[in-house]
């Protein structure tokens, strides 16, 4: 994205800035109707508009059927599943930022989920 953005100082000169950012997308932010129609990595996904109608068949992306529960929900549960079923006040303690992060990561681009902890 790439815009220009005019400062207008009352009884003064007009400043232009030229703003630009990247956009990197996440499955943080996407409705779980439109991560069920991505059979992949949501980076890999072709960045086309989704359309949040899987009955509608005017759309290329319902060609395939589609998962029943995101894959990125599915690989959360499971990691809860297998490391912190038995923790007590598991969604009570907050954890590492850096490791949220990477998580995040490991979920928009279909990788393994690095070590993390559990609790602190």
């Amino acid at each position: 994205m790439q815009d220009i953005l005019i400062l207008r100082l009352e009884n003064g000169r007009d400043y232009y800035l030229t703003v630009n950012g990247t956009y990197a997308r996440s499955c943080y932010g996407m409705s779980v109707t439109d991560l069920v129609l991505i059979d992949q990595p949501v980076r890999a996904a072709a960045v086309i508009p989704l359309d949040s109608n899987p009955n509608n068949n005017n759309n290329n992306n319902n060609s395939k059927k589609p998962l029943s529960v995101p894959k990125e929900l599915w690989r959360i549960i499971d990691a809860i599943y297998e490391k912190g079923l038995h923790e007590k006040d598991l969604f009570m303690t907050p954890g590492f930022g850096n490791e949220v992060t990477q998580i995040r990561e490991a979920l928009d681009s279909g990788t393994d989920f690095p070590f993390f902890h559990v609790h602190r």
